[in-house]
């Protein structure tokens, strides 16, 4: 768990860093309950590149200890969206099985067939502390 709350901070500092003085909208999804409405394609892409981060960032090979900021980095250079970023700030304070919910609920309404990053905080959720 220590290992994916790390990560979890790096990248939600790094994207907010990166959008400081630039406020975005909220998540489409207003009532929080995983509506399967349209999303935006450029969304849908920022959600796919927070699933897949660290394959898209080239981090699979780097030390886990180092990953964190790679992928941290990444992310802050390649999201399109300011509601991906929203999104994510949105995570900052849930527990990762809460986290592993959202983002799976958007990764389902981004129409994507697996999300790594959710899988991690199942995992990580799910292991004695």
């Amino acid at each position: 768990m220590i290992r994916i709350t790390s990560i979890t901070m790096l990248v939600l500092l790094s994207i907010a860093c990166k959008q400081k003085g630039k406020p975005g909208p909220e998540v489409n999804d207003k009532k929080g309950n995983g509506s399967q409405s349209e999303l935006d394609p450029a969304y849908a892409r920022d959600v796919d590149r927070f699933c897949f981060a660290e394959r898209h960032a080239g981090a699979l090979d780097i030390e886990t200890t180092a990953r964190g900021m790679v992928v941290a980095d990444w992310l802050g250079k390649n999201l399109e969206t300011a509601e991906a970023r929203s999104f994510l700030l949105s995570l900052q304070k849930l527990s990762a099985t809460d986290k592993a919910k959202r983002l799976r609920s958007e990764s389902q309404r981004a129409k994507l067939e697996d999300c790594p990053t959710a899988a991690a905080w199942e995992k990580a959720a799910a292991s004695p502390r």
